[in-house]
């Protein structure tokens, strides 16, 4: 049987009557705000504020980590410590550690989130630059050829692993856009981080005005092209056919949208043949690859399911714009005389295309209103987007910004995200309206110990044991958030998931060596420690926490008896 000690104490003074070269393993999660001669830590408003927040817990608000590491040195066997930590504490560390001592390190990381339905703008190998689904993106060969759009311009993409969170946020915005993301997810507000389960509703996220590596000239772009460009998005086929035809359906009784048409092929000159068929609908066929090219630089997509705008669109004029919309409307919408508004149905799988409309209407100061729903074609029932949209509105509909939070809705049910890599220090990604979501951490590459990623645990050893199982004990990124179960049951603000110890305690233990935690905190480490038969010693100075970490110790050992109990026994 292991033993669990626990003092309600200081940790130098536990290290202090701790013997020479007694223990195994450390693992702890010292305060975020230190003192050291090498520097700050304790710089900047987010350690600052998790500083005060120490001292209201009345938990220590500080250490000295040359001062504790020489104590550590001494009592452990060899060196084979983890340290949960601030980034900014790194350096401290690593002059420590790393220079003074001459430790190996792995940097291990925690929480990433970005949905399968993330937007992302890419380059290809080609210089072809196109907005893909996230999802899409993690299934192309080759990943690390393309390129991905940071706000500022085009960075390598290193890796993207696929991962899945219990509980996950719906933040809905008043332009009509959704970011999905656990609450674990990074915003700013006010250029301050703020997690997606602090958010509130009505607080408003910072965005950026993306300059688009594009030289454009737009003098070529008249208004009846840019109301066609409009009108295939709505009607259109043929553009990514390999062919110089494309084709354009609409209602033969609509004697206007012929002369539109018209109109535009004679402006750029291009051949093109006209059909009707007896049900009423009328083909435009147009073989030109001029008007062909101008419509593939503002649409993308091959069918109804695909079809939406290219970033290029968003960097021209509202004229521009405005016409395009317009040309959408009068394909795959009509006016409603009464209501003075246009009213509108596409397929209910085309989201891309859903987010383009809001963002248009926003741009253009139009008012939209965009559900989903269902279509009925005989017995057969199918999602729709069903919506209006009024062009002369009297409101502004710019009350409020259009990245203010409507709604946040929380989820319980299982959901896959993707952690994306880029080469680059920022990891700040944005989406076609300007919407940014911050990718949290960059992925690892795998090399026969721990992977090589970029911070919130330090792992320091010289002799000490590094022994992964298999590729996913050698994982250094986390994707799991906290249970919430646990942080409401143990009441801590720093609490770690358990499972994410006990591998921590697995690579680098052995069944009945010793376990040291010189931040107790509410006893995860001590916990884990007894579910994995090995002796542990900890330190907790605040009461309130000791007096936890002790329950959560004996529950553990409730919990391991129940499990090796006889069934009869729950019979009896």
């Amino acid at each position: 049987m292991s033993s669990i000690k626990i003092y309600n104490c200081d940790c130098m003074e536990m290290l202090k009557n701790t013997p020479d070269s007694s223990i195994d393993l450390i693992i702890t999660d010292p305060p975020y705000e230190i003192s050291c001669t090498g520097g700050g830590g304790n710089q900047g408003h987010k350690i600052a504020t998790m500083g005060a927040d120490l001292v209201d817990l009345n938990i220590n608000a500080g250490y000295d980590i040359r001062k504790v590491g020489k104590e550590i040195v001494r009592v452990m066997k060899k060196m084979n410590v983890y340290f949960w930590c601030n980034k900014k504490q790194i350096p401290d560390y690593f002059d420590f550690y790393v220079k003074e001592l001459g430790c190996k390190f792995d940097i291990l990381t925690w929480n990433k989130c970005l949905s399968p339905d993330t937007k992302l703008i890419t380059m290809k190998p080609t210089n072809e630059i196109k907005m893909i689904y996230l999802k899409t993106l993690s299934r192309i060969d080759g990943i690390t050829s393309y390129k991905v759009f940071n706000g500022k311009q085009f960075v390598p993409i290193k890796n993207i692993i696929k991962t899945q969170h219990e509980t996950w946020y719906e933040i809905i915005l008043s332009n009509g856009n959704v970011i999905k993301c656990s609450g674990n997810h990074k915003f700013y507000i006010n250029q301050n981080e703020v997690l997606a389960e602090k958010l509130k509703i009505n607080d408003v996220l910072d965005y950026i005005k993306s300059d688009y590596p594009f030289k454009q000239d737009n003098n070529y772009i008249s208004d009846n092209i840019a109301w066609l460009c409009g009108f295939y998005l709505a009607n259109g086929s043929g553009l990514y056919s390999g062919k110089r035809d494309i084709s354009l359906a609409f209602n033969k009784n609509k004697t206007w949208i012929y002369d539109k048409i018209k109109l535009c092929c004679e402006e750029y000159p291009s051949k093109f043949n006209y059909f009707e068929s007896g049900d009423n609908r009328a083909t435009f066929i147009i073989s030109s690859d001029i008007i062909k090219g101008i419509i593939k630089q503002f649409i993308i997509g091959k069918n109804a399911y695909e079809k939406h705008l290219t970033h290029y669109a968003y960097n021209t004029s509202k004229r521009i714009l405005d016409n395009l919309l317009k040309g959408y409307l009068d394909g795959d919408g009509h006016y409603d005389v009464t209501g003075e508004r246009y009213r509108l149905n596409f397929t209910g799988k085309n989201n891309l295309l859903a987010d383009d409309l809001r963002t248009l209407c926003y741009i253009l100061n139009y008012r939209i209103l965009l559900r989903k729903s269902f279509a009925k074609i005989g017995n057969k029932k199918f999602k729709s987007y069903t919506g209006q949209i009024r062009l002369n509105n009297e409101i502004d509909c710019r009350e409020k910004s259009p990245y203010t939070i409507k709604n946040i809705i929380i989820h319980k049910t299982k959901h896959n995200f993707y952690d994306i890599s880029i080469d680059s220090e920022d990891h700040l990604f944005v989406l076609h309206d300007g919407t940014l979501t911050h990718n949290c951490n960059p992925v690892p590459t795998y090399s026969n110990k721990y992977l090589t990623d970029t911070e919130y645990c330090l792992y320091f050893r010289n002799g000490g044991m590094c022994n992964p199982k298999n590729y996913e004990d050698a994982k250094t990124y986390w994707n799991d958030p906290i249970n919430a179960k646990d942080k409401q049951l143990w009441e801590h603000p720093t609490i770690k998931p358990q499972h994410m110890i006990e591998k921590l305690i697995r690579n680098s233990s052995t069944q009945g060596q010793f376990v040291m935690d010189l931040y107790l905190g509410s006893g995860t480490t001590a916990a884990a420690c007894k579910k994995l038969n090995r002796n542990f010693i900890g330190s907790e100075i605040n009461e309130k926490y000791y007096n936890i970490a002790l329950k959560r110790v004996e529950e553990t050992v409730q919990e391991m008896e129940d499990e090796q109990s006889p069934l009869t026994e729950f019979f009896e």
